[in-house]
């Protein structure tokens, strides 16, 4: 999608799922917009059902924890999925998330910073 063709696309809908919901698409647009609560990453998908465009608000501290995990870029594919209130082993309550972007997922800094040297490795 081109500049133009952005600047002529009305406002992107909230995404407001009901558990078990699921968004899938191409990512167009990703900025940090500030509310009252603080600044919050959106992300603006293009779904795959030629819907209209929608915003993905990362409010919610698993979706937010999930989209910097696998690091969406702007022509990408992303899928997300709602998984409704959960109940964490303490005890507290919140909202879950599952995203998965097409392409590769893993993390190579994370996993280069824990690297043993190859002399400690028992295989």
């Amino acid at each position: 999608m081109d500049l133009r063709e952005l600047l002529n696309q009305p406002q992107p809908e909230s995404w407001r799922p009901e558990p078990g919901g699921v968004l899938v698409g191409v990512v167009v647009r990703i900025e940090t917009l500030a509310t009252r609560y603080g600044a919050v990453p959106v992300v603006t998908v293009r779904p795959d059902d030629g819907g209209p465009l929608v915003a993905v608000w990362a409010s919610h501290a698993v979706l937010r924890r999930e989209l910097a995990r696998r690091r969406p870029q702007v022509g990408q594919k992303i899928g997300i999925k709602y998984l409704g209130k959960q109940t964490g082993r303490n005890g507290a309550s919140y909202q879950a998330y599952t995203v998965v972007t097409e392409g590769g997922n893993f993390d190579w800094d994370a996993a280069a910073s824990g690297a043993e040297e190859e002399d400690d490795i028992p295989f």
